[in-house]
C-alpha cells in the first residue's frame, strides 16, 4: 500500500511473498515507504501511478520476467532514469548479468542477500533520489521567483514602451494587414487562375451568372461555340447575347433552378453558324458561407449529333420494320435453347406470340425440325453464319426456303442465341425449273439442228464415196485391170468403216443421254487387245501415219469393258491420226500402277488454242484451227461418256504447232487377276 508523505516510495517486485517479507523485514529500518508486487503487471501498474527512489526487482517469476519487466519500465520516458537493481537465486553467469545491465540495471544482486549489502545500495539510491527532489524543488522554486521577478521586470518594461507600442500598434497592424490582403489576393488568383484552366480544358460549355442573369465566368469552349470572348460576354445577360425566342427560355430556365434551390436539367437550343444545336443544360445554384444563393452554374453538353444520330436511327428502324412487314422474308431470332423470342413474318396467319418460347419440334414435323436445328445448332457453336437451301413440308405441300442463319453475340463476344431469314422460294424454283426445262428443250433442238445438218454432212460424203465407187465398178469393172478393182472396192470398204464408226458415236451419245449405256467389265488381255486395235487402225490410216506402241505391262489380264475401251482408243488415236502431218509418227504408251491404268496418246500435230481447251469434251464443240479438216465434234463426247460410266479421267497437254499429249486413267477392277 502506497502514502502519500514526505518519505521516499521503494518497489519491491518478487512473486515468493516469503521472498517479499524478507526484503521488508531489512529495508524497514529505513523509514522509507516499502511498496510490494507480486508480479511485473502489478509493479507496472504501481510505477504509472507513484515515482519511486529505486526498484528492486526479481529476475525469475511466472509470466513476464523480471528481464521483461525491466525492458518495458526503460521503454516508458518518465521511467528511463529509475534505478533497478536485479535480484535472483538461480543464474550467476557474467552473460547473464551483463543482460540485466543491458536492460537498465544499475546493480546485480545474488542470493542469499547481505542485509548490509542491501541497505547500503538502498541507501544511496535514496539519498540520490532526495538530493535529486530537492534540487527539482530548488529548481521550481528558482523558476517562481524568477517569474516573479519577470513580472515585475515586465511591469516596468511595459511602463516604459507603452507609448512606443501604442505608436507602431497602427503600423504593424496595417502591415499584416495589408500583408494578409496580398496573400490572400495572390491566392485567390492562382485559385481562380486553376479554375479557369480545368474550365476551358472540359468540351462542355460552362459558365456562371449572377441572380440578375449576368454572366460573372464562361469557359473557353463557350467562347468557341459562341464566337464571342469573355470580355465580350462578361457582365451581359442572355437577353443582350441571343434573341429573344432563345433568351426567354434560357432566363427561365436559370429563375426555376435558383426557386428550387437544387440542380436540374433541361434541353435548350442555342443558334450556332451552322444551324441550331441541342444542348442537355445541367444547372445548380451558387451559395455563400453564409448560405444566401448568389448565382447559377451551368454545365451544357451538346447533344445535336446524338439526337440527329437517334432520329437516324428511329427512322432506319422504321424503314426496316416498313421494309419487313411488307416483305415476303421471314426474320426471326432464337436463344441458345433454340426458341423463338421474336419473329416477323408478314405472309403467315398466326401470331407471334403464338411462337415466342417454342422450338422448331413444336412447329414443324420432326423431321423437319431435325434438319433445320442441325443448321442452327453448327452456327451456335462455332459462331460462324451459314447459309442454305431448305425444304418444309407445310400440309400436303413442300415448300423450298432460301435460309440465312447468323450468330448473336453479346459485348464480351459470346454467342446468345441467332438471328435468321427465310424467303420461300418454291415459286421461284418451280419456275427455274421450268425455265431450265425450256433451256434443255431449246439445247436439244439446238442439238438436234446440229446434229442433222452435220449428219447430212458426214453422211453425205461416204455414202458419196460408195455410191461413185460402186457406179464406176457396175460400168468400168470389165476394163479395168484388178488393181484398180481393189482400190474402189477399198474405198467403199473404207466409207462404209467410216459411217459405222459415225453411227457407234451416236449410239453411244444416245445411250448415254438416255442412261442405258451400260458398263460390263470382262476380264481382257490388255496388251494383245491394244495390239489388234493398232493394227485395224494401221490399215485404214493407209500408212500414211506410224504409231509406236510401248506397253509397260506383260500378259497381264484387267477387268475391263472391251466395247467402251475400244471406243475411247479408237476416238483418240483416229484423231491423233488425223490431226497430224502425212508421215508423222503417233506414240502410244500403255502403262499400269496398283489403282489405274494410264492409256497416253501422243502427237505431233496441229495442237489446241488454249482456248479451246476447256470445251474439247462439249458435245459437238471443234477448235478453232480445225476449220479445214472434217470431224464431227463427237468423238471427244463420247470419249467423255465412256469414261464417266466406269470412273476414268482424262486429260491434255497441247501446245499449237508442237502437238498434243492425252492422258486417260481407268481405275483397276481386276481383284484376284493382279500377277
Amino acid at each position: 500500500m502506497m502514502h502519500l508523505d514526505n518519505r521516499v516510495n521503494i518497489l519491491l517486485v518478487d512473486d515468493q511473498p516469503t521472498n517479499l517479507l524478507a526484503l521488508e523485514a531489512v529495508l524497514e529500518c529505513l523509514g522509507q515507504n516499502l511498496v510490494k508486487a507480486t508480479s511485473g503487471e502489478q509493479a507496472l501498474k504501481y510505477l504509472l501511478q507513484e515515482e519511486f527512489a529505486v526498484i528492486l526487482l526479481d529476475v525469475q517469476m511466472p509470466g513476464m520476467d523480471g528481464f521483461e519487466t525491466a525492458k518495458l519500465i526503460r521503454s516508458r520516458p518518465t521511467l528511463q532514469h529509475t534505478p533497478i537493481i536485479f535480484i535472483t537465486a538461480i543464474n550467476r553467469e557474467d552473460a547473464y548479468v551483463f543482460k540485466g545491465y543491458s536492460l537498465g540495471a544499475v546493480d546485480y544482486l545474488l542470493k542469499p542477500i547481505v542485509p548490509d549489502i542491501l541497505l547500503s545500495k538502498v541507501n544511496v539510491f535514496l539519498s540520490l533520489f532526495k538530493m535529486t527532489r530537492e534540487v527539482k524543488q530548488q529548481a521550481v522554486q528558482l523558476k517562481l521567483t524568477n517569474k516573479e521577478l519577470e513580472r515585475e521586470i515586465s511591469k516596468r518594461q511595459q511602463a516604459e514602451v507603452a507609448l512606443r507600442q501604442a505608436n507602431d500598434e497602427l503600423e504593424i497592424k496595417v502591415r499584416e494587414r495589408t500583408a494578409a490582403l496580398v496573400k490572400t489576393n495572390i491566392a485567390l488568383r492562382e485559385s481562380e487562375q486553376r479554375l479557369q484552366a480545368i474550365l476551358d480544358n472540359s468540351p462542355a460549355v460552362i459558365y456562371l451568372k449572377d441572380l440578375e442573369g449576368r454572366y460573372i465566368l464562361v469557359n473557353r469552349q463557350y467562347e468557341i461555340t459562341r464566337h464571342l470572348t469573355r470580355y465580350e460576354v462578361i457582365g451581359k445577360t442572355d437577353r443582350d447575347i441571343f434573341p429573344p425566342e432563345i433568351a426567354a427560355p434560357l432566363v427561365a430556365n436559370d429563375r426555376m433552378v435558383i426557386e428550387a434551390g437544387s440542380a436540374l436539367e433541361f434541353e435548350e437550343v442555342i443558334p450556332l453558324d451552322d444551324g441550331r444545336h441541342t444542348y442537355i443544360a445541367l444547372k445548380f445554384p451558387l451559395y455563400h458561407s453564409d448560405g444566401t444563393c448568389y448565382g447559377v452554374c451551368g454545365i451544357s453538353t451538346d447533344i445535336t449529333k446524338r439526337i440527329q444520330t437517334q432520329e437516324a436511327l428511329r427512322i432506319s428502324e422504321e424503314r426496316f420494320r416498313v421494309a419487313i412487314e411488307n416483305s415476303p422474308i421471314i426474320v426471326f431470332n432464337q436463344d441458345t435453347e433454340l426458341c423463338y423470342t421474336w419473329i416477323c413474318n408478314p405472309t403467315a396467319n398466326y401470331l407471334e406470340e403464338d411462337l415466342i418460347g417454342k422450338s422448331d419440334f413444336e412447329l414443324v414435323s420432326a423431321e423437319d425440325a431435325q434438319r433445320l436445328m442441325a443448321i442452327k445448332r453448327q452456327v451456335l457453336a462455332t459462331g460462324v453464319g451459314m447459309r442454305q437451301e431448305i425444304f418444309l413440308t407445310v400440309g400436303e405441300e413442300v415448300r423450298y426456303y432460301d435460309l440465312a442463319v447468323e450468330p448473336l453475340f453479346n459485348s464480351a463476344r459470346d454467342v446468345i442465341g441467332i438471328t435468321c431469314a427465310a424467303m420461300d422460294i418454291t415459286e421461284q424454283k418451280q419456275a427455274k425449273e421450268i425455265s431450265r426445262a425450256l433451256e434443255a428443250e431449246k439445247e436439244l433442238r439446238r442439238v438436234q439442228l446440229r446434229f442433222f445438218s452435220m449428219a447430212s454432212h458426214e453422211f453425205r460424203t461416204p455414202l458419196g464415196t460408195i455410191l461413185g465407187s460402186a457406179q464406176i465398178l457396175e460400168s468400168c469393172a470389165q476394163d479395168w485391170p484388178e488393181s484398180k478393182r481393189l482400190r474402189n472396192l477399198h474405198r467403199i470398204k473404207s466409207a462404209a468403216k467410216h459411217l459405222n464408226q459415225l453411227l457407234d458415236d451416236i449410239l453411244t451419245i444416245n445411250r448415254a443421254e438416255t442412261g442405258k449405256l451400260e458398263f460390263n467389265p470382262q476380264p481382257l488381255e490388255l496388251e494383245k487387245f491394244c495390239q489388234k486395235l493398232l493394227e485395224e487402225i494401221q490399215i485404214n490410216a493407209n500408212s500414211k501415219h506410224s504409231i509406236v506402241f510401248t506397253s509397260k505391262i506383260r500378259n497381264q489380264n484387267f477387268r475391263l469393258d472391251e466395247r467402251l475401251l475400244r471406243s475411247i482408243l479408237t476416238n483418240l488415236l483416229t484423231n491423233a491420226i488425223k490431226y497430224s502431218p502425212q508421215g508423222g509418227e503417233v506414240h502410244f504408251t500403255l502403262t499400269s500402277s496398283q489403282d489405274a491404268v494410264t492409256f497416253q496418246i501422243q502427237d505431233q500435230g496441229i495442237g489446241i488454242p488454249p482456248e479451246d481447251q476447256h470445251h474439247l469434251l462439249e458435245l459437238f464443240h471443234r477448235g478453232k484451227n480445225v476449220e479445214k479438216i472434217p470431224g464431227t465434234g463427237l468423238g471427244l463426247s463420247v470419249v467423255k461418256k465412256c469414261l464417266d460410266l466406269q470412273g476414268g479421267q482424262i486429260s491434255f497437254k497441247s501446245e499449237v504447232g508442237v502437238g498434243t499429249t492425252v492422258t486417260v486413267m481407268i481405275p483397276r477392277r481386276d481383284e484376284g487377276m493382279r500377277g
